[in-house]
């Protein structure tokens, strides 16, 4: 059997719950991490049995998913995109790109 496919998911907020519900429901893929700063999320990650981290770069540091979803607020879009281009990190990028 093939590894499942780590996707971790930038933003807990409404978007970004319905990414993780799609990734947890995926057969292909397994939820690696939830990046949000905001206290809610660690409610979030407990609830899907995910490690959380404040930031992109906390993240980025400590593990490497095979991709991310950034569902973050739409003013971070372009930054969190570019760090992930300039460490080679397959993204899926919410829109609007930028505001």
């Amino acid at each position: 059997m093939s590894r499942k496919t780590r996707i971790a998911v930038a933003g807990a907020g409404y978007i970004g719950l319905a990414h993780i519900a799609a990734v947890q429901a995926s057969s292909a893929c397994t939820l690696s991490a939830i990046v949000d700063p905001a206290p809610r999320a660690s409610e979030v990650a407990a609830k899907a049995d995910a490690p959380l981290y404040a930031s992109l770069d906390e993240l980025l540091r400590k593990d490497r998913p095979d991709g991310i979803v950034l569902a973050t607020p739409n003013q971070f879009h372009v930054p969190q995109a570019l760090q992930c281009v300039a460490v080679g990190m397959p993204i899926l990028l919410e829109k609007p790109i930028a505001d």
